[in-house]
């Protein structure tokens, strides 16, 4: 099951051989890793299953199927981790060959129907970028036992019945031909995602003062619950991010609303964080990261917020939530889409979170930079267009959040 998307002009007799050198590459990665797991100090094993997986990518970047590359590219990145700090964990090995087994069920599938199932690829993609966000050496073996328990089972392992309804639903209901936003209709029973009930866990005592420690504190104790962590999982994954992308969004966004005296309902903003990107699940064959989109794929990325926010109205009825997710491209001067609206038009909330997105994306587009270098960008390029593209007033409240309390707190990371 899952929602099944038709793949056209395809290459046929390429994606044999392709196939071929999966089944290959299958052989040959199975005997390294044997190798490794008797000789796990061998990083030149390591570097030689690395060399394997760079080649395969080269050959699969030429079906320009960004899912199945996506699978493989941060499957690399693990490996370029392990060399990074000379530790193979056994589990590995296992989790490479499952990984691949999986990705060469979906170029059977391409090959056979001409389709690409984005359940089965995501059930893939997901896991593997949960192992790459890994900090701590320690952590590495069992968050990959993690990621074979997840790839292995039918749907994500952390995925309740309420979860998989409303991921059905996203799926269901997403379809590649906009339309201007419409009421809900009477006919749809809406999904609640529950109502938070005020702060509560263990930094309760000391978020009282610290607006960053508030915003965690709320995440996880009112948001990420039922249906609302899969739908960011869903999101990030669609905007190849990974999922620390709305995260990050959800603190900075809480933090600098509070800093502003809470003019947004945290609620509100919470949740149309969490859905903002949403609409780009609808087009997972287009890469939205590649510089060479051609105009035609341009426009249809443009059209996210708006079948984002469609979509967002079939179970969800916060309008605060739902302009979020349409307006947070929209820009003061009139320059931003889908509607090109300007000033007061624009959602406050939608305002804001404009400017944490954007600040997000500079700190993890540029890799060849230091995160310190990428951090001084994304802070000019707010503050040079306070006024223009982004809101004079939350462009004072984010510095603010940015020099009092998180800069200084990720001081290590920074320097």
């Amino acid at each position: 099951m899952g929602v099944v998307i038709p793949v056209e002009n395809i290459d046929h007799e390429f994606l044999e051989q392709l196939i071929e050198r999966f089944e290959q590459f299958h052989t040959e990665a199975e005997k390294i890793s044997i190798n490794l797991e008797k000789n796990p100090e061998k990083m030149g094993l390591v570097r030689a299953l690395q060399f394997l997986f760079d080649g395969l990518l080269y050959e699969t970047l030429k079906l320009n199927i960004t899912l199945l590359s996506e699978c493989l590219h941060e499957a690399i990145k693990i490996l370029l981790k392990v060399l990074e700090w000379k530790f193979y964990p056994v589990p590995l090995s296992e989790f490479i060959l499952l990984v691949i087994d999986k990705i060469m069920e979906l170029a059977h599938d391409l090959s056979f129907e001409e389709t690409i199932n984005i359940r089965k690829a995501q059930q893939i993609l997901i896991p593997v970028q949960h192992i790459v966000l890994v900090r701590h050496p320690e952590d590495f073996g069992v968050k990959i036992e993690e990621a074979i328990s997840e790839i292995t089972e039918e749907k994500y392992s952390c995925v309740g019945d309420e979860d998989h309804k409303i991921c059905t639903m996203i799926f269901d209901k997403i379809d590649s031909d906009p339309e201007p936003l419409k009421e809900k209709s009477s006919e749809i029973t809406p999904i609640e995602i529950p109502a938070p009930n005020g702060l509560a866990g263990p930094n309760v005592i000391k978020a009282a003062n610290d607006p960053i420690l508030q915003a965690r504190d709320y995440i996880e104790s009112q948001i990420f619950n039922r249906g609302v962590n899969l739908v960011v999982k869903i999101s990030d994954a669609a905007t190849d991010y990974s999922d620390s992308h709305s995260r990050f969004l959800l603190e900075l966004c809480y933090a600098t609303n509070v800093i502003a005296g809470s003019p947004i309902d945290p609620y509100a903003l919470s949740v149309g964080v969490c859905f903002h990107d949403i609409g780009l699940a609808a087009h997972p064959l287009i890469d939205i990261k590649s510089p060479t989109l051609t105009d035609h794929e341009l426009s249809i990325v443009r059209q996210h917020p708006l079948e984002g926010a469609k979509l967002m109205k079939e179970f969800h009825d916060n309008s605060t939530s739902i302009e979020i997710v349409c307006d947070h491209h929209e820009r003061e001067n009139g320059s931003g889409y889908p509607h090109g609206i300007k000033g007061n038009s624009i959602n406050e909330a939608a305002k804001l979170v404009g400017i944490v997105d954007t600040f997000h994306e500079l700190l993890v587009r540029n890799t060849s930079n230091t995160y310190a270098k990428n951090v001084l960008l994304g802070l000019s390029e707010i503050n040079s267009h306070s006024g223009t593209l982004y809101d004079s007033l939350w462009v004072q409240s984010f510095n603010k959040c940015l020099s009092d309390y998180w800069l200084p707190e990720n001081r290590r990371i920074i320097n």
